[in-house]
């Protein structure tokens, strides 16, 4: 954009307020040509459209323009040229009118959401940061190659100017690699939620088999179920470097599996240690398939 159409980015955020959404999304709407298909859908269910003629279906055509006549005759304005009118369309107290446009405000859109978001940005509850950057946005490149009928104009997509838009990729590797960089906050989130919850013995017997054997510290609340898993030999303790089963709290145990123990199974007591899940190497068949 030059510098006449150029704004800041900050200022996007005020483009659309929650107080006049609803209207300004209602006179936009009344210019989409799927208007018309909802119109006729609901016209012919109300009975005031034909679908048939003396026992014989009444072609689609004809029911289009039958469907347009009767929203000639109701809602004039939808049909006028803009240049004829002056300010915004007059919506008439009609049925067919009110519930074409709940099922396309409600049904098509969300707009009851879409008024909470924008009132959650005015409030601060949802902050919305700009960002200039050398490439469109994901968001961005989907409204750039939006498909026609996402467009509230009938315009041809040969003459749109998204089609002047050339996406470049990122060529500046530090901007490339600040974006690639994950937030600390989330992967700590993240990983808070993949942790396992451990209340009961049998919980810290799952974890204990997803992880091959979890360090005292790990433990977090299931420190006071290890006796009992130990007494039902389905876990051992054993300390870096020495094979007792009860190297004590000082020296930082860790416990694991039985049937993850080295030489251990469900009814032997092994002397080997502690060893991690082994992750699952990819054979010939798994290459083949990928």
């Amino acid at each position: 954009m030059g510098a006449v159409h150029s704004f800041a980015l900050e200022d996007v955020k005020g483009f659309l307020t929650s107080a006049t959404v609803r209207r300004l999304l209602t006179q936009a709407l009344l210019d989409v040509p799927l208007f018309g298909t909802q119109w006729r859908w609901n016209a012919t269910t109300a009975l005031a459209v034909q679908r048939y003629r003396g026992g014989n279906k009444i072609p689609p055509q004809f029911q289009r323009s039958a469907a347009e006549d009767l929203v000639a005759l109701i809602f004039p304005d939808q049909l006028a040229c803009l240049e004829n009118l002056q300010g915004e369309r007059e919506i008439p107290d009609h049925p067919l009118v009110t519930q074409t446009l709940v099922d396309y405000l409600t049904e098509v859109m969300d707009v009851a959401g879409l008024e909470r978001l924008l009132g959650y940005i005015e409030s601060g509850a949802v902050a919305v940061i700009a960002r200039d950057l050398a490439s469109p946005s994901p968001l961005a490149e989907e409204v750039i190659g939006a498909r026609p009928y996402a467009f509230l104009d009938d315009t041809p997509a040969e003459e749109r100017r998204t089609l002047a838009i050339r996406p470049q990729g990122l060529v500046d590797r530090e901007q490339a690699a600040r974006l690639a960089r994950p937030d600390p906050a989330a992967v700590v989130r993240v990983r808070e939620q993949a942790w396992p919850s451990i209340s009961d013995p049998d919980e810290l017997h799952d974890a204990l088999l997803l992880a091959g054997f979890l360090t005292w510290d790990e433990l977090g609340a299931g420190v006071g179920l290890v006796t009992q898993l130990t007494a039902e030999r389905r876990a051992v303790r054993q300390s870096p470097g020495v094979s007792g089963t009860d190297p004590g709290r000082g020296s930082r145990p860790a416990v694991g599996s039985a049937c993850e123990r080295s030489g251990a199974g469900p009814g032997g007591a092994g002397t080997g240690g502690l060893r991690r899940a082994r992750p699952l190497r990819p054979g010939p068949g798994r290459r083949a398939m990928v």
